[in-house]
């Protein structure tokens, strides 16, 4: 069951495909997985619970900016994707709470696309009233 047209990505695979790209999550995911039994967490608790501070981690110790840009770069195939659930992980779980902070907009800024770019614009008019000039 994949979806050809997003590259085989689906919204129940989001947590796979955060694995997939950063296999040093995976025992993170594991664990959650195993809190959450029976049941599954969805693609917002995996991405708030464990990407965020990941990305924040790596933000912030400026030690790999190749992997923050992996991240970005993630961030910007969720926008893109046709499926507006995708695309909310990507901008109200990820994006949402990293625009939050001056910091990180500053940290993050050289590795966001044209789709973040435009989330994090909107989120500052949403949130603050302000036209963010990022």
């Amino acid at each position: 069951m994949t979806d050809k047209r997003n590259g085989g990505l689906r919204y129940e695979d989001l947590g796979a495909k955060m694995v997939e790209e950063f296999p040093e999550l995976e025992d993170a995911y594991r664990k959650e997985l195993e809190w959450w039994s029976p049941d599954e967490p969805g693609p917002h608790v995996v991405y708030g619970n464990l990407l965020n501070p990941y990305i924040i981690r790596l933000l912030e110790s400026e030690d790999s900016p190749e992997t923050v840009q992996r991240a970005f770069d993630l961030v910007e195939t969720l926008l893109a994707h046709e499926d507006v659930y995708v695309q909310q992980v990507a901008m109200v779980t990820v994006l949402e709470e990293l625009q939050g902070k001056p910091e990180w907009l500053r940290l993050m800024k050289p590795h966001a696309g044209p789709l973040a770019r435009q989330a994090v614009r909107e989120l500052a008019q949403f949130w603050r009233g302000e036209l963010l000039e990022w």
